[in-house]
């Protein structure tokens, strides 16, 4: 779906607008390329997670005897790592932000040509398109806190309006997961 979304919102801003009939025409073929570009994306991130993750705890395992006696030293450099390593997952999150557009205007792509392509486009706008989702989420966030105040207190409600009765626990947990994805989805 959001190989369809972006191939509406791209002609969109070029100003052909295409129906949504159009656009399911195209992008319904290719469901298996974006499945497996979402793979490829996935394992990426996660091999580049854990890679950082290993670094960082190799460098605070080998750096720790040097500082034992410092620890406000070892602090800022065990922060510092963080925020290195936090700062280049954000840029990587950048570069690999558009990897369904390519799929969903050209006729053929690969997964891999894909995400190539979505890392040349993003050469020098990564921080852009940082910024332009910083200022999505600071939008979305009223609304996730307001939608968690609801759950916490439609939590609370049926902790004590619920006390023996199995049916009306599993209805308000089937409640609260939907309440959790849709503000996921956010």
């Amino acid at each position: 779906i959001l190989g369809l979304i972006s191939r509406l919102a791209f002609y969109e801003v070029v100003e052909t607008p295409e129906t949504v009939e159009d656009a399911r025409k195209i992008t319904e073929p290719k469901k298996w390329t974006f499945f497996l570009a979402d793979i490829l994306g996935s394992l990426i991130f996660g091999g580049i997670t854990i890679s950082s993750i290993i670094a960082f705890c190799i460098l605070i395992f080998s750096l720790k005897s040097l500082f034992v006696n410092n620890p406000v030293l070892l602090f800022l450099l065990i922060l510092s790592g963080l925020i290195a390593v936090l700062l280049g997952y954000l840029h990587l999150i950048a570069r690999l932000l558009l990897i369904k557009l390519p799929i969903a205007l050209e006729q053929k792509n690969t997964a891999i040509s894909t995400i190539k392509y979505s890392w040349k486009l993003t050469k020098r706008y990564a921080n852009e398109i940082l910024g332009i989702v910083f200022v999505a989420c600071l939008l979305t966030l009223p609304i996730c806190m307001a939608i968690y105040v609801f759950i916490g207190v439609f939590t609370m409600i049926f902790t004590f309006v619920i006390t023996n009765s199995p049916v009306l626990e599993l209805i308000a947990n089937l409640i609260l997961i939907g309440l959790n994805i849709a503000s996921s989805a956010l």
